[in-house]
């Protein structure tokens, strides 16, 4: 499931719908790590609105939320990698590090 920027909240509201349908314990599982996944993005999602909304531009890297005091920490990524903030596109996405 490809999510894009701005579809991230009605991505998660239909997880949990499918979620509370699924009896099978694999696939609730999956499930369940990417309404993770896709709630931390979210957040990122929100964090840089704020950042952009406060100094009237998005920021360059994620760790600029940090500095700035809008997030205290960054999420980490529950499929073990890291989120990367794609700027000129303005969306976030996993960078998966495991080859």
């Amino acid at each position: 499931m490809d999510v894009y920027s701005g579809q991230l909240q009605g991505a998660i509201i239909f997880l949990q719908e499918i979620i509370k349908e699924t009896d099978d314990p694999a696939l609730k599982k999956y499930l369940l790590l990417r309404k993770d996944s896709l709630k931390k993005m979210f957040l990122l999602e929100q964090s840089i609105a704020k950042f952009e909304k406060k100094f009237g531009n998005k920021p360059l890297k994620l760790e600029e939320l940090l500095n700035t005091g809008i997030l205290v920490r960054l999420p980490e990524d529950p499929y073990g990698g890291t989120f990367l903030f794609e700027k000129t596109a303005g969306f976030i996405q996993h960078l998966n590090l495991c080859v």
